[in-house]
């Protein structure tokens, strides 16, 4: 999944169903599923919540300004660390990519 978001915000792949079915609950303050929280399908609001925060986190840390990296960074704990692992994770992928071509 954290693949997928991070493709997806370098508009190297479509949106991840799970971040689009999240996107669409959020604007509509729905669930995905008819009925409560508990009648959704087992782990879904979990992964939707997740995949919010790690779009989240990465745009606040990639969009931020040239020399206020580090002063959101700071501030942003949390994002920072979701961020660093995703660009981590892209890092490996990426080199991945480079080697089987």
């Amino acid at each position: 999944m954290m693949m997928g978001i991070v493709l997806y915000i370098k508009g190297l792949r479509t949106i991840p169903n799970v971040l689009r079915v999240a996107f669409e609950c959020k604007n509509w303050n729905v669930l995905p599923n008819s009925g409560g929280s508990r009648e959704q399908p087992a782990g879904l609001l979990i992964k939707m919540n997740a995949a919010l925060n790690m779009h989240r986190s990465y745009k606040l840390i990639s969009s931020a300004p040239a020399g206020q990296a580090t002063k959101v960074a700071d501030s942003n704990r949390q994002a920072f660390t979701i961020y660093s692992q995703m660009e981590t994770s892209y890092r490996e992928w990426k080199k991945q990519q480079n080697e089987s071509t």
